[in-house]
């Protein structure tokens, strides 16, 4: 995924989540360098809650997971 498109995709991704996960339902996803904070903006206004946070062994955050409310 090119960096330019990531906000697109991180909406339909989010979107489909709501739109498809169960109740308490869990995503988690893969992030690039310095994307967790698009990623809990457009979660949380999707309705997601944010949860955890993966770091890889520089402190880079690569993984998060979000809950659906």
């Amino acid at each position: 995924c090119q960096a330019s498109n990531f906000p697109w995709l991180l909406g339909v991704i989010a979107a489909d989540a709501t739109r498809l996960l169960k109740p308490a339902g869990h995503l988690v996803v893969e992030i690039g360098a310095g994307q967790q904070i698009a990623v809990e903006e457009v979660f949380s206004a999707a309705g997601l809650a944010f949860g955890d946070v993966r770091h890889d062994l520089s402190g880079i955050a690569r993984a998060v997971a979000a809950k659906r409310r």
